[in-house]
């Protein structure tokens, strides 16, 4: 049995490609979207300040990540030494 190269969105033809039900959704949902914004539904229009408040948002979005990988990481070490403070054999002499 092959590995999944996506995990549960792969093929069960093919578990190297991705799944033809998530790929057809992906590309009606897009379409569908070009659609209403071709016919003024959603409007098509970005201004300077939609496109900064876009960056601002990923810049916090990315600094949080960060944040909360290193987080974990303390905390992590923390309880890791702790463990082996009380459950790593003690040498003897």
């Amino acid at each position: 049995m092959q590995n999944k190269l996506y995990g549960i969105f792969s093929s069960s033809e093919d578990p190297t490609q991705i799944s033809l039900t998530v790929s057809s959704l992906i590309k009606g949902v897009g379409t569908f979207l070009i659609t209403l914004a071709g016919l003024n539904i959603i409007p098509m229009v970005i201004s300077t300040d939609q496109i900064q408040q876009v960056v601002d948002a990923v810049t916090a979005c990315i600094g949080a990540g960060f944040t909360l990988y290193h987080g974990v990481q303390l905390v992590y070490g923390i309880f890791r030494k702790v463990l082996n403070a009380f459950y790593a054999p003690k040498a003897t002499n």
